[in-house]
């Protein structure tokens, strides 16, 4: 068996678990952009429905 063939058997599982990783990392980015969606929603929501609430954002100049 040439180096080359024997380096690119013993790389492909290192390969794997990189691209296996990326794709977790990728994931996880996934689920939090959903959750933050998800928790804009629900203060959009509160805001909207409770007339207490207001943006502060512009009081203060």
């Amino acid at each position: 068996m040439s180096l080359s063939r024997r380096s690119a058997i013993f790389n492909r599982p290192v390969e794997r678990a990189a691209l296996i990783d990326e794709i977790t990392h990728e994931l996880a980015a996934i689920e939090s952009v959903g959750t933050l969606e998800e928790t804009l929603a629900a203060i959009r929501e509160q805001r909207a429905t409770d007339p207490a609430m207001t943006d502060t954002d512009d009081a203060t100049e």
